[in-house]
């Protein structure tokens, strides 16, 4: 779901270099997208190595996927949520309201 969505917001991709994802096949339709986000720093998977192409996006996910894709900084986690830092980002610049905020795990 998560790169199907991605791929209204990105150009063609470049060549497919494969990516480092023990889930994403060096084939898949999707993975020139993905090795585009990961060179562009709006992605870094999950700690166990998988990007998970068929999971749902979490609001703490797409916040910083919106951040990053407006042009701002990676933001430094402001509690002690992965997400906060840029769920704090997000509602100071007026982006949602700071009670959308409360369940950033939330699909």
């Amino acid at each position: 779901m998560l790169a199907l969505c991605l791929t209204a917001l990105l150009p063609a991709p470049a060549l497919a270099a494969g990516t480092a994802f023990s889930d994403v096949a060096k084939d898949a339709w999707y993975a020139g997208y993905v090795a585009d986000l990961v060179s562009a720093g709006a992605v870094d998977g999950y700690p166990d190595g998988t990007f998970r192409p068929a999971g749902s996006v979490t609001v703490g996910e797409a916040v910083k996927l919106i951040v990053l894709a407006a042009g701002y900084s990676e933001q430094t986690p402001t509690g002690s949520h992965w997400a906060s830092g840029y769920l704090d980002f997000a509602s100071a610049k007026g982006f949602t309201d700071a009670g959308q905020m409360d369940a950033p795990d939330a699909p």
